[in-house]
């Protein structure tokens, strides 16, 4: 009986590890997305001559 609750227990534990991997990789790719497109935006604008604060 103890096994089982060990197993199951590593397993949410496990389980946890991944979902925060994985959402600790979508903010950080959203987060660069944010990056790239202002960087471009910036870049359009300072083209144009009027850059956006």
């Amino acid at each position: 009986m103890k096994k089982i609750a060990t197993g199951i227990l590593l397993f949410t534990k496990n389980c946890l590890l991944f979902i925060n991997g994985v959402l600790v990789a979508y903010v950080v790719y959203i987060a660069l997305l944010i990056l790239i497109e202002g960087n471009r935006d910036t870049k359009r604008a300072s083209k144009e001559g009027n850059i956006p604060l």
